[in-house]
């Protein structure tokens, strides 16, 4: 949220892999005022990024890719 990463004041969570049964990651809920945070700082970033030249966009998101694929093992 604003580029920072946010753990969740709510319960805890945990993903379970279906094909083995074990736990693959372990995190907290965020809670209702953290949730409306996060969707509030969305809409402020994305008028933000509206308001980009498409060049500039273009950019990005094609460095985002670069990044991405540079990092798929770790990401997958």
């Amino acid at each position: 949220i604003n580029g920072r990463w946010e753990k969740g004041g709510g319960s805890s969570l945990e993903s379970i892999d279906p094909s083995t049964g074990k736990v693959i990651w372990r995190g907290e809920e965020a809670t209702d005022r953290e949730l409306h945070f996060a969707i509030e700082s969305a809409k402020t970033a994305f008028r933000e990024w509206s308001q980009k030249e498409v060049k500039e966009r273009i950019y990005h998101v094609e460095q985002f890719g670069q990044q991405l694929h540079h990092r798929r093992e770790e990401v997958a």
